[in-house]
């Protein structure tokens, strides 16, 4: 998606924290009440192919918490312009995950994971701990990171094929360690472009306006 052209006014990463984490804070609130209080029964997507030839690697947990936090990568765009699109499209396409995980929870049953006490597995109970088996689709760290990832592109162009390479390989992360299904990540990436697509024609008002 195109991004003006006009000169770049910069904001303050004080400002920038000022605007991000409470909108941040107030998104993950309600994921976690959608994630443990559910309004109508979670139900199971049909398994494909993919899903049943990846396997399960433990380890792969930590690159997918990493995946969890890449959306604060919002918080490196000092362009006004482009950290304004990206906190538009993060509320706009995150919301539609939300909508959904209220209306149509879907849950994928957990693996057993063997007994042991590396870190990989501590980190991994940890998770499920905190994580219940349900808001699988769509995935919202396919979604949040996407768009972090998408405006960190337009912001750093030459980054770009480093930026989709570590999104990639992320992104994987969520098949790997049997968080979501495959059907998870084009519905994740489906809310991200929603949510990136809005913003720009938000901010293509915005600019008519001024």
């Amino acid at each position: 998606m195109p991004t003006s052209r006009l000169p770049a006014t910069r904001i303050s990463l004080r400002r920038r924290l000022l605007i991000f984490l409470p909108i941040f804070a107030v998104l993950y609130t309600v994921y976690l009440w959608t994630n443990h209080v559910h309004l109508f029964q979670p139900i199971l997507l049909p398994l494909t192919a993919l899903d049943r030839a990846i396997p399960f690697y433990v380890w792969t947990v930590w690159p997918y918490l990493l995946l969890a936090y890449c959306l604060l990568g919002s918080l490196f765009l000092s362009d006004v312009r482009l950290f304004r699109q990206a906190v538009w499209a993060l509320v706009s396409g995150y919301s539609v995950n939300l909508i959904v995980f209220v209306l149509l929870p879907t849950a994928l049953p957990r693996l057993p994971v063997a007994s042991g006490d590396g870190w990989s597995l501590a980190a991994y109970r940890s998770l499920c701990a905190l994580d219940s088996p349900a808001n699988c689709f769509p995935s919202g760290h396919i979604t949040a990171s996407a768009i972090a990832f998408w405006f960190l592109a337009q912001q750093y162009p030459r980054w770009r094929p480093a930026l989709a390479v570590v999104f990639a390989l992320l992104a994987c992360t969520i098949l790997t360690t049997k968080q979501h299904y495959a059907w998870d990540l084009p519905g994740g990436l489906a809310t991200a472009a929603f949510g990136i697509g809005v913003a720009g024609l938000l901010e293509r008002r915005r600019s008519v306006a001024a």
